[in-house]
């Protein structure tokens, strides 16, 4: 699979998150779970979080800069896999990228055929 970067000056995938629709919030911790080498290089103002197709994500995470943790929430029934940019700038404003994937699973009781 493909991903744009679109005249980034560095990039990189972070590892996907699964997030079950409706549990509590989700700290996803960029250095815990990545080497983060691009988040190392953003400047101090907080990263912006958008779809691949451009749309503001602050519906499903936000970025916590007192822990460096990307807080996954949401209560929407849109479940599937949400591609998100986490983008900023370096401090000569060369834009950095960091491409996240996060799959929300739909958290519902199972449906049985018959009663037992």
């Amino acid at each position: 699979m493909k991903i744009p970067r679109p005249c980034a000056y560095a990039s990189q995938n972070l590892t996907s998150v699964s997030y079950y629709r409706g549990q509590n919030t989700y700290q996803y911790n960029l250095y815990g779970e990545n080497s983060a080498k691009v988040a190392t290089s953003m400047t101090n103002d907080p990263p912006k979080i958008i779809y691949q197709n451009g749309e503001d994500a602050s519906d499903i995470a936000k970025f916590n800069s007192l822990e460096n943790t990307i807080d996954i929430q949401t209560d929407k029934d849109d479940v599937g896999i949400k591609k998100t940019i986490l983008r900023s700038c370096d401090n000569l404003n060369r834009l950095l990228e960091m491409n996240l994937y996060i799959e929300v699973l739909a958290n519902t009781y199972p449906e049985f055929d018959k009663e037992p």
